[in-house]
């Protein structure tokens, strides 16, 4: 339909749909536009066409005024910039509850998954990466990835475990932030009514952003998490609410007899991937017999320093440890 208004033959109806469209893409958008925004724009060229469109005989239509047609030449510039002067874009409504665009040889499906259940729901993704999509959150990704990038929105929250891809990154979304990873599992939180949008790392190395300020990259490992503050625009990095283990460490056990407390915290640190701070000529005398249960990370330092007579605090993304030693 772009191709036949573009070349003057479209129908009424389908130049009126056009310019409709045209009008609604924010001024912006249609101005300086960069390199990053062309899939944002794309995805919003796919919704706006999905119109029923009947098939009738093509008519040349000749435009009214001088007016008109300059409107017609600027969306022939962003036409022209989306999709290149060779390209034949073929739109196809289908009658689903999703309202899938149909994939064919120019274009790629873009899909959209909304969980209106109570439960979380998993999605798998074209490229083997699996999404768990929680209550009133929506996924929106393309039907099949294209080369040198991967790239989807979410809005509400979602565990990713992506497929690790080198040679095409895996981007994520999501109102003011994006995130950039390879191969790697986390989970973001980012619901409209929210005045946060938070990342926490299970496992893997994840990069945080802003699209419009480069310079505030964010980097983060297993058990780290980045809150971007969305009226302030800053951000604030630490470790995450309940750490999980990323390690097998055969030395990290559930019970201790006369076990050196330096062997205890180094290997919590190995199993966690957080760094763990404290003196070790300070302790190096310290032993300690303890039994574990099913504690979470800060409930197994706190059992520890109580032994000890010591104390912690979490700053930043390190545990503190603080102790006079052991006699």
């Amino acid at each position: 339909m772009l191709k036949r208004f573009l070349e003057g033959e479209a129908t009424q109806d389908e130049k009126e749909k056009v310019l409709s469209w045209y009008e609604n893409i924010p001024m912006e958008e249609k101005e300086g536009m960069l390199e990053a925004d062309r899939l944002k724009l794309e995805n919003k060229i796919w919704s706006k066409l999905q119109v029923d469109l009947q098939p009738s005989k093509s008519k040349r239509v000749l435009f009214r005024d001088l007016g008109e047609f300059s409107v017609v030449a600027k969306i022939a510039a962003t036409v022209l910039l989306l999709i290149g002067i060779t390209s034949v874009i073929v739109i196809v409504n289908r009658n689903s509850s999703s309202s899938e665009i149909a994939n064919t040889a120019d274009t790629i499906a873009m899909l959209s998954v909304v969980n209106t259940d109570q439960a979380t729901r998993i999605v798998e993704l074209e490229d083997g990466s699996r999404v768990t999509l929680h209550p009133h959150s929506e996924l929106k990704y393309p039907s099949h990835f294209e080369k040198g990038h991967r790239e989807v929105e979410l809005v509400g929250e979602g565990f990713f475990e992506i497929y690790r891809d080198t040679t095409r990154p895996f981007l994520v979304h999501t109102r003011d932030v994006v995130t950039k990873v390879l191969g790697t599992s986390f989970t973001i939180k980012a619901y409209n009514d929210m005045k946060e949008i938070s990342v926490a790392v299970r496992t893997g190395k994840v990069m945080v952003y802003h699209p419009k300020n480069l310079e505030k990259q964010v980097f983060l490992t297993p058990n780290q998490e980045v809150v971007f503050d969305i009226e302030s625009q800053e951000t604030s990095v630490g470790l995450v609410e309940k750490p999980q283990i990323v390690e097998v460490v055969p030395s990290l056990k559930m019970s201790y007899t006369n076990a050196p407390v330096v062997e205890i915290f180094e290997a919590i640190e190995k199993a966690y991937g957080i760094d763990i701070q404290f003196n070790k000529e300070t302790l190096e005398k310290c032993t300690i017999t303890t039994v574990l249960d099913n504690e979470d990370l800060y409930e197994r330092i706190q059992v520890i320093c109580h032994a000890l007579g010591a104390r912690y605090s979490v700053e930043n993304m390190a545990i503190i440890i603080e102790s006079k030693g052991c006699q």
